[in-house]
């Protein structure tokens, strides 16, 4: 069956919905991630590609406690959020059996949050999420892709709540 027929692009790579294997797969690549803003907004993109290629400037000019100070919040940050998924019971898990698939909650976002999906899925026992996060509203295509997805969750007779 053709990958394009059964699956959606998300933030970073696709989100492909495998009857045959029975899964929910994700995958998942930085170089996705340009893909998608390059395919959507040219303009975000060449921001993107300035806004990168002026690190290495920045990082060279800047002092070694700012610098440290800044790699600090960063590592903060990211631990911060990871561990608050994990307390939520949020995981990262790329495959997901169709059958244990309980809910499938919808999100369009905001204008300073992308639309998603939480996936609530039983595994061992308990009922873990996982985020499918759509390509940023700024680009041409999301709400096609959203409503693309949510027909696929559908024909696939998964558990589409309403919102």
């Amino acid at each position: 069956m053709d990958e394009e027929a059964t699956s959606f692009r998300t933030k970073r790579g696709r989100c492909v919905l495998d009857s045959e294997a029975g899964e929910l797969r994700l995958t998942s690549s930085w170089r996705g991630l340009f893909k998608r803003y390059y395919e959507g907004n040219k303009l975000v993109f060449g921001g993107m590609v300035l806004g990168l290629g002026s690190l290495p400037i920045a990082l060279l000019s800047a002092d070694r406690r700012t610098l440290l100070v800044g790699l600090g919040l960063l590592v903060v940050l990211i631990a911060g959020g990871r561990l608050s998924n994990s307390v939520r019971g949020f995981t990262t898990a790329r495959r997901i059996p169709l059958d244990s698939v309980v809910a499938i909650e919808p999100i369009e976002g905001s204008a300073v949050t992308r639309p998603r999906f939480v996936v609530s899925y039983s595994a061992a026992g308990t009922v873990k999420k996982r985020y499918v996060m759509l390509p940023s509203r700024y680009l041409s295509y999301t709400g096609e892709e959203f409503e693309k997805a949510k027909s696929l969750f559908r024909r696939h007779d998964l558990p589409l709540e309403a919102f």
